[in-house]
């Protein structure tokens, strides 16, 4: 049974490249699958009347993004995507990047897509509104990851996720920022994480705030 509204569990498998959650909203759970390169390549597959399944490829959000031209480089190339709690309302969110690749020494502000949307998602994944990632420059930005968000105690409330951008600096040199929610808007300061610390790590694709899934709970979606 569909229950609209109704909150389902939020986890990842161990690998990290598998996330499920009610994407769309519709007391179902969903299924998003990271690529094995862990690039932009994330499919988000649906789970319809039936064991109906229908698939949905993330980047598609960028084809029709404003200035795609700016950029000259496929979604699939330029595209990041990281999902997550990011406002701490126990629905995933998801902050999306589509920027270009450098091609010299010096880094270039190429980036047209810098948007995270608030989720219920729903199937064309739109979002129920839609804030800005605000960030002082658009180089290009080589992963995006989901951090934190857990409850710190049994009983206690999510977190908010936080988001951390692994972008380019120039001379093939990346370092990774930490941003979090502040209004309707991703803030991510100009200080990069230390190289040392535990969070440093975190900087590719994926889901690490939503818990580890002891069993993948696509069975829970036909529950009441």
């Amino acid at each position: 049974m569909r229950n609209p509204g109704r909150l389902r569990p939020i986890c990842a498998l161990s690998d990290g490249r598998t996330l499920y959650a009610d994407v769309d909203g519709d007391g179902v759970v969903d299924e998003v699958s990271d690529s094995q390169d862990r690039d932009g390549r994330t499919v988000v597959t649906f789970e319809g009347p039936g064991d109906k399944r229908v698939q949905h490829p993330v980047w598609a959000v960028a084809t029709t993004a404003r200035g795609r031209e700016r950029t000259h480089t496929p979604p699939e190339v330029g595209f990041r995507a990281a999902f997550g709690d990011f406002d701490g309302d126990g629905r995933v969110d998801m902050a999306v990047t589509y920027s270009a690749p450098d091609t010299s020494d010096s880094p270039v502000d190429s980036a047209s897509m810098l948007e995270v949307r608030w989720g219920p998602l729903g199937r064309d994944l739109r979002g129920r509104s839609r804030g800005s990632i605000r960030m002082s420059h658009g180089f290009y930005i080589d992963g995006l990851r989901a951090v934190g968000g857990a409850p710190q105690s049994a009983g206690a409330d999510r977190a908010s996720a936080r988001l951390l951008v692994h972008q380019s600096t120039g001379d093939g040199v990346f370092e990774t920022y930490r941003g979090q929610r502040r209004g309707h808007d991703l803030v991510v300061p100009d200080e990069p994480l230390p190289r040392w610390s535990e969070e440093f790590a975190e900087q590719k694709d994926g889901w690490a705030d939503m818990g580890q899934c002891q069993a993948p709970p696509i069975s829970t979606a036909t529950g009441p």
